[in-house]
C-alpha cells in the first residue's frame, strides 16, 4: 500500500540545446570546462618528462607511474599515443576559445565581461602547453602548421585576457597573463619581450 502512493516515473528531458549554452547560467560552466580539460591534460607532461629522462621510476611504475613503453617513447593508443593528455588539452583549448564565440555573440559588452578574460587565459595556457609538447600544431581539422603556431595563439589570448582582465580589476587573471606570455616569448625567441613580461610579474 505504502508502495502503491509513490511515483517512480521519471521524465527524460533529452540532450541540452545548443543554445542553452549560450544562457548566462551556463557560461561560467563553459570556463570551468575548459580549466578541467586542460587541468586533465597534464599528465602527458609526466610521461614526456619520463622519456626525456627529467625522472627515473624506481617503484613507482605501472598504476599511477611510468609505464616502461612510455620511458622509452613507445607510444601507442594503449600508451598515451593516441588519447588521454593530448585530446585534454586541444579540448581546454577548443572550450576556451569555443565560450570567447559564445559570449562575443550573446553578451552586450563581452570585453568588459569578466569570464571572457578567463576563457582567453585558459585557451591560452592550453595553446601554449601544447606548443611545448608537441611536434606540428592542428587547429579543429585544420592542415598542420609549424609547432610556434600554438605560441602565436596563446600570445593572442594572453594579450585579451590581460586587457579584459584590467578593464574588470581581475589583477591575478592579468599577472597570470602576462607570465604565461613570456614564456611563450621566450619559446619564440622573443627574448626582450619575454624579459619585459617577467619583469612586470612580482617575484
Amino acid at each position: 500500500a505504502g508502495l502503491s502512493a509513490c511515483s517512480f516515473e521519471v521524465s527524460n528531458p533529452g540532450p541540452v540545446k545548443d543554445e542553452g549554452i549560450d544562457l548566462p547560467g551556463a557560461h561560467q560552466g563553459l570556463v570551468s570546462g575548459a580549466i578541467r580539460s586542460f587541468g586533465a591534460g597534464l599528465g602527458l607532461l609526466y610521461i614526456g618528462d619520463g622519456i626525456a629522462g627529467g625522472h627515473r621510476p624506481s617503484g613507482h611504475t605501472g598504476t599511477g607511474g611510468t609505464q616502461a613503453e612510455e620511458e622509452v617513447a613507445l607510444l601507442n593508443d594503449e600508451r598515451s599515443g593516441d588519447r588521454g593528455g593530448w585530446d585534454d588539452l586541444q579540448r581546454g583549448r577548443w572550450i576556451g576559445e569555443e565560450a570567447v564565440r559564445r559570449f562575443d555573440a550573446n553578451v552586450t559588452n563581452p570585453d568588459s565581461y569578466p569570464l571572457k578574460a578567463e576563457a582567453h587565459f585558459w585557451a591560452g595556457i592550453a595553446s601554449r602547453v601544447l606548443g611545448e609538447n608537441m611536434c606540428t600544431a592542428v587547429f579543429d581539422g585544420g592542415e598542420p602548421l609549424p609547432k610556434l603556431a600554438y605560441f602565436e595563439r596563446a600570445i593572442d589570448h594572453f594579450n585579451k585576457a590581460e586587457a579584459i582582465a584590467r578593464a574588470t580589476n581581475q589583477n591575478d587573471i592579468a599577472t597570470a597573463a602576462i607570465g604565461a606570455r613570456a614564456a611563450a616569448n621566450l619559446f619564440l625567441g622573443r627574448g626582450s619581450a619575454a624579459r619585459a613580461d617577467a619583469e612586470k610579474v612580482p617575484f
